[in-house]
């Protein structure tokens, strides 16, 4: 059991770059003001409730109250604030001492915006998050729901956690659902490929009005276009790797993928260590110009 945690951001603040393809690619409307604000809830009784939980002080982070303060349990940074503290940087937003076996602790991050007061403008503020664990075994960070990944890895390859399965998953199906996959420019061909710990998953995956078409029918969900078929599918893919975009153009431009694997009825793992039970999801990105905004969520069915 650790002794102490630590809750982390990496470039907490919004912080404009150059471009998207710059360090985290932070972008802003300049007419626009965004605030992100992080707040760390405690453990309570009620684990698989996340709404419930009382909020962390400062005091119980080991940090000293304010909007801007590393070690706070809260932050509240407008845009471009305290950049030397934040822009770049790993900064502790909690330490948790004596933390709770087994216990959630939930992570709430929201942004508000404006211009003159009203509540328009446009803005991405990009962020990673970290827990840093002492004197016991490691933490571990997860959404509660979907989740939002940026990758700019541009060419080559990008690795992300995707869910860690232990082996009571033996025999289910892993479903993972992705919006607008493949968001990429120049000739860039991506593909995704879902990995078990090791070796190769097979899969299935199919999509409404995606693969081929660049967009969804006038009167579908708000895009142009007129494709052939409403679903194109695929199935026994081994390994399980989708083509998400070809040479510059995305096969499902606003609009969901649906991926099936499923997880072998003699699959195991040992979840004392966590890494031989971590499926993980690659990008392949052919050039320059890989970089994506995607939407996941994965559960056992």
């Amino acid at each position: 059991m650790p002794s102490s945690l630590a809750v982390q951001v990496f470039d907490a603040g919004l912080y404009e770059r150059q471009s998207q393809t710059v360090e985290t690619g932070d972008s802003i409307d300049q007419s626009s003001n965004f605030t992100t604000e992080y707040q760390l809830y405690d453990a309570d009784a009620t684990p698989a409730v996340a709404d419930d939980n009382p909020a962390m002080t400062a005091a119980q982070c080991g940090g000293t109250a304010g909007n801007q303060n590393p070690g706070a349990g809260h932050w509240a940074l407008a845009s471009g604030d305290a950049a030397t503290t934040f822009k770049n940087n790993w900064v502790t937003l909690c330490t948790i001492s004596n933390p709770v076996p087994g216990a959630v602790y939930v992570l709430r991050v929201k942004s508000d915006h404006s211009v003159d007061g009203t509540a328009e403008g446009s803005g991405m503020n990009r962020y990673a998050l970290q827990v840093l664990s002492t004197g016991g075994s490691d933490a571990s960070v997860a959404p509660l729901g979907d989740v939002v990944v940026y990758n700019n890895v541009g060419t080559g390859t990008l690795t992300l956690d995707l869910a860690n399965l232990g082996p009571d998953a033996a025999g289910h199906t892993l479903d993972v659902d992705v919006w607008d996959p493949g968001d990429v420019g120049g000739g860039t061909t991506e593909r995704l490929t879902v990995q078990p710990p090791s070796g190769d998953a097979s899969c299935s995956w199919a999509s409404t009005y995606g693969k081929g078409y660049a967009s969804a029918p006038t009167g579908g969900n708000g895009f142009g276009g007129t494709p052939k078929t409403p679903t194109h599918s695929a199935g026994n893919l081994s390994p399980c790797v989708v083509e998400t975009a070809s040479s510059g153009t995305s096969h499902y431009n606003g609009l969901w993928l649906h991926i099936r694997v499923p997880v072998p009825a003699d699959y195991t793992c040992d979840p004392a260590t966590p890494s031989t039970c971590q499926w993980s999801l690659r990008y392949d990105a052919s050039s320059t110009g890989g970089t994506d905004n995607t939407t996941w969520s994965a559960h056992l069915s």
